[in-house]
């Protein structure tokens, strides 16, 4: 059970990281993200080039060269 509950709260923070960037960004990388949401890619690879993208403007590197 609580297996299920922390998959369950991992999820929902993957959403809020996603929903977050969203309010954050720039009109034109806001619609990108969701246009790669509607065209079929995977939640989770959405959700890890925002964890990147994320990564990149706080820390003022690239994208690419997150560890």
């Amino acid at each position: 059970m609580e297996d299920m509950i922390e998959s369950k709260r991992q999820e929902v923070e993957k959403y809020e990281s996603i929903l977050g960037f969203l309010k954050a960004s720039d009109p034109g990388s806001a619609t990108a993200l969701l246009s790669r949401i509607r065209e079929g890619h995977d939640v989770d690879a959405v959700a890890r080039a925002v964890e990147k993208e994320t990564y990149a403007a706080q820390n003022g590197v690239s994208p690419k060269n997150k560890p």
